[in-house]
């Protein structure tokens, strides 16, 4: 178990891979923390390209994680460590909680847990 002592979020809603909108905060990352998680394997996958412009060994110097476990997280040249989404699992949770609306549309709130995977691979 980690303790977590602090954390900072950067967010380019204009931006998908990672672009230089990030360099600050990517150039301040290096060597304050251990690890930078993505929101998706394509953003992952720019930060990466970014960090090794910048002179960063990936994971040597900091990992980089995704989330999607998408084709590109094992096709990139270093193959990114990403979550799963488990869309098979979703889709059935929620018909579950769809088929018990049908049946008892009084029920106000339903809470179902579905946890990704880690996937690990050369990123981290």
């Amino acid at each position: 178990s980690h303790e977590l002592n602090s954390a900072r979020f950067a967010f380019d809603g204009n931006r998908k891979d990672g672009g230089s909108s990030l360099d600050s905060v990517l150039k301040d990352a290096i060597g304050e923390f251990d690890a930078i998680v993505t929101t998706s394997d394509t953003l992952a996958a720019g930060i990466i390209k970014k960090l090794s412009f910048l002179g960063v060994n990936v994971p040597e110097e900091i990992a980089v994680t995704g989330y999607g476990d998408s084709n590109l997280s094992s096709k990139t040249t270093l193959a990114i460590t990403s979550f799963s989404s488990p869309c098979e699992r979703l889709g059935a949770v929620a018909s579950k909680l769809l088929l018990r609306l049908f049946d008892d549309p009084g029920i106000a709130n339903a809470i179902m847990t579905v946890r990704p995977e880690l996937v690990v691979r050369d990123s981290t």
